[in-house]
């Protein structure tokens, strides 16, 4: 038995004792038991004193430890219960911040939008006077870029305006406007600038090219005052030029009408090519008659014209320009069918309306030839 069930087992057996000794014949056995009893709670009693005074101090440290706990718990329960009121009032201020933020995160929104349309609507009123500024110095690119961000935004974020019909109808005129330009401005690059570089460099007589340069150059100080730059540069701006006028023509491109600019500019050059040819032998005879009169007070225009050398010398330049114009025409071609993505087969037409273009030359300079010589024999018989 161990020592925890010893105490209760002589407890049992006293009361057993105790039982069987109650009768009157063994109350001398009963007062020894009550009186061992008494004596073993006697001194039970004395060491639980003891063992009191013993531990005193330690059950002190350990009230006093437990109320400091308890007073420890009791304040972080009420931290616990002020820091929940707390987040709780967090949360409702979040919540309300939250409706704050979006509100003003939607104001900002709307005012962004405000002022997105109206950029966009100060540039599509300002597009005319814009597009007109970028053609004046020839950045056709970034008119034609504006014109078709305005057709798009007119079309696509204001549709539903009525006010901006007016202002798109100012566009679709800039448009137009802007497509003759390209036109003429090709026209320029591909035969009026080769004529005018031509006939400044060359010379009808080349013994005599300095005198005649200096000479006409003062005759006709209006017409070449501004062009200081060589033969060679000359064809380089124009071939740069020529690539601007087609990248800006493809930007020119109508989704509305479905014209490809690039493919009209394309079909009305090939239409215009005799007429700016002739032009060419135009200019170019004038240009000799006026030199070979600068150069020869006693000539004069019938002369001029009736002399073989004319002929050659309008040749020479003549052909010298339709050289330069077939390059530039050639790529332009090219430029042209690389941007629309279509294979070129035009290269050749131009030498074709070359050839065509000198034939009659040739045959008109005969016939004049010959109406010259019939006049004079008519001439002649009457005297």
């Amino acid at each position: 038995m161990n020592s925890n069930s010893r105490p209760t087992a002589e407890l049992i057996n006293i009361i057993k004792q105790l039982f069987y000794n109650s009768s009157g014949e063994n109350t001398e056995e009963r007062d020894k038991i009550i009186k061992k009893v008494d004596s073993q709670y006697t001194e039970c009693d004395g060491r639980i004193d003891k063992y009191i005074r013993e531990s005193s101090k330690d059950l002190s440290r350990l009230i006093k430890v437990f109320n400091e706990i308890a007073s420890k718990i009791e304040a972080s329960r009420s931290n616990v219960s002020h820091s929940r009121e707390a987040l709780k009032q967090c949360k409702i201020l979040l919540q309300s911040k939250r409706d704050e933020v979006r509100r003003l995160w939607l104001e900002w929104c709307e005012q962004k939008c405000y002022y997105n349309n109206l950029s966009k609507l100060k540039q599509v009123y300002l597009a005319s006077e814009n597009v007109r500024l970028y053609c004046k110095d020839k950045n056709y690119i970034q008119a034609a870029e504006l014109i078709s961000e305005c057709t798009k935004m007119i079309s696509l974020d204001f549709r539903d305006i009525p006010g901006l019909h007016e202002i798109k109808r100012v566009i679709d005129d800039e448009r137009i406007k802007l497509e003759n330009n390209l036109f003429e401005e090709l026209i320029d690059q591909l035969y009026i600038s080769v004529t005018k570089s031509v006939l400044e460099t060359g010379s009808v007589h080349p013994v005599r090219e300095a005198s005649f340069r200096r000479r006409f150059r003062h005759h006709k100080n209006d017409d070449f005052s501004e062009e200081n730059s060589g033969f060679s540069s000359k064809n380089m701006s124009s071939e740069n030029m020529i690539e601007k006028i087609v990248q800006a023509a493809s930007k020119l491109n109508n989704s509305e009408s479905n014209i490809n600019i690039v493919e009209k500019m394309i079909n009305d050059i090939n239409k215009s090519i005799v007429a700016n040819l002739i032009q060419i032998i135009n200019s170019t005879s004038s240009h000799v008659v006026e030199s070979n009169l600068i150069d020869n007070s006693k000539l004069n225009r019938q002369s001029i014209e009736n002399n073989p050398k004319f002929l050659c010398q309008l040749i020479d330049l003549t052909f010298e320009q339709f050289k330069i114009a077939a390059r530039l025409y050639k790529h332009f071609i090219e430029c042209s069918s690389r941007i629309i993505g279509l294979k070129s087969h035009q290269n050749g037409l131009i030498w074709t309306c070359i050839q065509n273009v000198l034939v009659k030359l040739l045959k008109e300079y005969l016939d004049f030839k010959k109406l010259g010589q019939n006049s004079q024999n008519t001439d002649e018989k009457i005297n």
